[in-house]
């Protein structure tokens, strides 16, 4: 067991959660006691919380216990923002999902968002999916979905390969469909995404 120490406030509900996570990713399983204990909580408020967890997908119950959906947890320790708007980003990834068809070719782009969509994919419906993301290309590769991963540069922060590398491998195939987060919007300028080089990729 990791040696955790945190100033001794209480955590707000979301910021237990992301404790949680962090945990048990990276240990791979904890029980309720240990994290009641790490977090100064009651087990009953363990439990809450790891339920609500759990209902999203990010990990399963287990005997006294919970383990991480090993994807879903890289994804929130290498990009924190996976966590935040996780309810409203599942609905959109949900929505995406389900409007794929059988054979479809489809580019995903790297974020928290699109990392919700690949969760809804069936992996029945001989779908293609080429990304740059090496978490999405991990976790649909182990749901049997084909998938092409770009190849590039990969950035320490998220996991994402960029660059010419990545770029010429996007330009030899012919996407049907593109799936992608942005970082916001308007009526003005569309999508906007402060990373360039993630930009480029999109655009292409």
């Amino acid at each position: 067991m990791m040696d955790v120490q945190f100033e001794r406030r209480k955590l707000l509900a979301s910021e237990r959660k992301q404790k949680i996570l962090e945990w048990v990713a990276s240990e791979e399983a904890i029980d309720f006691a240990s994290l009641a204990r790490l977090l100064d909580v009651s087990v009953m408020t363990v439990r809450r919380d790891v339920r609500h967890l759990v209902d999203q997908g990010y990990m399963t119950l287990t005997r006294g216990g919970a383990t991480a959906h090993l994807s879903r947890s890289l994804d929130i320790l290498v990009n924190p923002r996976a966590f935040d708007s996780s309810v409203a980003k599942a609905r959109i990834g949900e929505f995406a999902a389900r409007n794929m068809t059988p054979g479809d070719v489809i580019f995903v782009g790297t974020g928290s968002t699109t990392a919700q969509f690949i969760q809804y994919l069936n992996p029945d419906q001989n779908l293609t999916v080429i990304t740059p993301s090496l978490p999405h290309a991990s976790f649909l590769a182990t749901r049997g979905v084909r998938v092409i991963s770009t190849g590039g540069l990969v950035a320490t922060e998220d996991l994402a390969q960029s660059g010419s590398i990545a770029a010429s491998s996007i330009s030899r195939y012919n996407a049907n469909l593109a799936v992608i987060g942005a970082q916001g919007i308007s009526n003005k300028s569309g999508l906007s995404e402060v990373n360039s080089e993630i930009s480029d990729l999109n655009r292409l």
